[in-house]
């Protein structure tokens, strides 16, 4: 898989802060040679390698346990930031490992769709406050899951969906929202390289996929591009990104390549868009200092709560 690559807004200057998101992607093991050892290492289904406190849910029971990730590796029987740190990874509290779950408005179970070498399983979502939004979610979700499938030909297959459910508050009682990211890999048999294929969405209890029309009108909008024109440009000149692409000439989807997050609006940009295919999707940060003004009230109130 490509590293999906985060590129804060180049307006706002860069602040260290102790979060806690919650991802369930894949733990691998890493040998090393020369000494005969290994370490654990973590990439969850958007590519990114998580850094810092980190709930995960790595086997995918629907319990997170808190884990410290440095250098992309996890750390064990150690003591960070006041916390112990056991053999396995995971932080602990007088010898009691610290879990939690999804709130208590989302249930999530597996759902099935045949694919051409078998099947594919994929979240389906339920209560919700009201029957129209887990409609409305498990549609579109499913979908997404049909276009990737139509991909799918005898040279081009995927096996699997990874995708990760990600909390913004180490407060359960406090999840307003959840965001929902996607990151199918498709695996060319004749070609050089693979092709991935991602999608964002946020959720929330009242209202399902949330729309970008839920939080703000074009006003939003509108400040949204601007800030991802100034990041790309600033990128641009100064030779320290990968940027190809004509920051004036970047087209944004707000159907389902965006999402919130605790830092602020995350805009994807699939591969080979805006960037070299090598580069892989590159997600922009937009600081939400920078929309405030442009967001509803309910979209304040999202905010404010995380």
């Amino acid at each position: 898989m490509k590293k999906l690559i985060r590129i804060l807004s180049a307006t706002v200057g860069i602040s260290i802060m102790f979060t806690m998101n919650s991802f369930a992607g894949t733990w691998w093991k890493h040998d090393n040679e020369e000494s005969d050892t290994y370490t654990w290492r973590y990439m969850n289904s958007n590519s990114i390698q998580p850094e810092g406190w980190k709930w995960i849910d790595g086997n995918k029971d629907g319990i997170y346990e808190c884990y410290y990730i440095k250098d992309e590796i996890m750390q064990e029987n150690i003591r960070i930031d006041g916390r112990d740190i056991n053999g396995d990874g995971q932080w602990t509290v007088k010898g009691v490992i610290q879990q939690r779950t999804l709130p208590d408005w989302i249930k999530i179970r597996p759902k099935e769709k045949t694919n051409l070498d078998g099947s594919l399983y994929y979240p389906e979502v339920s209560y919700l406050q009201k029957r129209e939004c887990v409609s409305k979610t498990n549609d579109i979700i499913s979908k997404y899951i049909d276009d990737v499938i139509k991909k799918n030909t005898e040279d081009m297959k995927v096996n699997e969906v990874e995708y990760d459910f990600i909390l913004n508050d180490e407060d359960i009682s406090r999840q307003k929202y959840i965001s929902l990211t996607f990151d199918n890999l498709l695996y060319h048999d004749k070609a050089t390289h693979n092709y991935n294929i991602h999608a964002y969405y946020t959720i929330t209890p009242d209202k399902g996929i949330l729309k970008i029309s839920d939080i703000g009108g074009k006003q939003l909008k509108d400040d949204i591009v601007a800030s991802v024109k100034r990041t790309l440009k600033a990128r641009k000149d100064s030779h320290e990104g990968i940027i190809s692409a004509d920051p004036e000439s970047i087209n944004i989807s707000f159907d389902k390549d965006w999402l919130l997050l605790e830092d602020g609006i995350h805009i994807l940009f699939e591969e080979a868009t805006i960037a070299p295919y090598a580069a892989g999707a590159i997600d922009i940060i937009v600081p939400y200092d920078e929309v405030k003004d442009s967001l509803n009230s309910y979209g304040k109130g999202l905010i404010d709560s995380n």
